[in-house]
């Protein structure tokens, strides 16, 4: 592979997946087994059990051989530095484990100090409106930006994360927003006010009663009629 990512989280992914099928004939099978695997920047990576230091000493050693040979004609010399470099390698995977301890507790530092800024942002745009309801179409446009972006930092922090464990990724994310439903409408049908703040029905809001114009067979004149609610003079 050309691509240095995708090399390397292929690697993670197989590295994980070859030590699993080891520890699976471990158990199946009651053996004992241990695998070192040097990655392309030239880490090595070991699991074993019981531990990979027991195989090895096993291995070299010659133990269970007939006529204590040792395997494959392996000195001491060379014994003992296999097992020098199996120790530093283990040093170095613990210091690597350690560094992506810190990463994290550093990620989830600031994944924190930004939630507690929007969480004051939100705050001190709360303290200058009594609820969301009465904010502005600005600010409310201005807070819903600012979740959307945390949201989105947050998802993609989490999946390049997995992705570097050999997990997958989670699914792309999608925000929806549904507007609000619209006002429903007035139960009186067409009104207006009048004089003394009275409330004027016309008679479609009535259903053609109470109200209306009509012609006047006398005088050929057209008058209209309304229906007023006495709200303003207190008969309510």
């Amino acid at each position: 592979m050309k691509n240095e990512n995708n090399l390397q989280v292929t690697f993670s992914k197989r590295r994980a997946g070859v030590f699993k099928k080891v520890s699976e004939l471990c158990t199946l099978c009651g053996v004992d087994a241990a695998i070192v695997v040097f990655s392309p920047g030239r880490k090595v990576f070991s699991f074993g059990h019981p531990t990979v230091e027991t195989v090895l000493e096993r291995f070299l050693s010659g133990e269970d051989q007939p006529g204590g040979e040792t395997s494959g004609g392996v000195g001491a010399e060379p014994a003992d530095q296999l097992l020098e470099a199996h120790r530093s390698a283990r040093v170095r995977e613990l210091s690597m484990e350690l560094t992506h301890i810190e990463g994290m507790i550093e990620l989830e530092k600031k994944r924190s100090e930004a939630i507690g800024e929007y969480a004051a942002a939100a705050a001190g745009v709360s303290t200058r409106a009594a609820a969301y309801d009465q904010l502005g179409l600005n600010q409310l446009t201005a807070l819903k930006n600012r979740m959307e972006i945390l949201l989105k930092q947050t998802h993609s922090a989490a999946a390049h994360q997995l992705m570097v464990e050999g997990f997958p990724p989670p699914p792309p994310l999608s925000v929806h927003y549904h507007p609000p439903p619209p006002p429903p409408p007035p139960p009186f049908g067409d009104y207006s006010l009048g004089e003394d703040n009275d409330i004027v029905l016309s008679s479609a809001g009535l259903g053609g009663g109470g109200g209306g114009c009509y012609d006047d067979d006398d005088s050929g004149a057209r008058a209209c009629t309304s229906l007023s609610l006495g709200i303003g003079r207190g008969f309510f």
